[in-house]
């Protein structure tokens, strides 16, 4: 693969050398359905940690504003 890389900064295939790969695809059906249902469960645990992050963040920004509320109090 690093081989058919071209380019400085950014790399890229020619469709040329993309042309040549070999990519094996799975026949039987058996195996694509496993195949299917790991990404479905890589996505939803994708999906998951995204929702845990953005209520961590809504956490931070109120702890945020707690404490600058209390600073604000504590000078006035």
């Amino acid at each position: 693969m690093q081989s058919c890389l071209a380019g400085g900064t950014r790399q890229r295939i020619s469709r040329k050398n993309l042309a040549n790969f070999n990519v094996s695809i799975p026949t039987e059906i058996n195996e694509q359905k496993q195949i299917g249902f790991f990404f479905k469960q890589l996505d939803t645990l994708i999906a998951l940690h995204k929702r845990k992050l953005e209520k961590l963040k809504q956490l931070k920004n109120s702890y945020y504003k707690i404490c600058l509320y209390k600073q604000k109090r504590q000078d006035l």
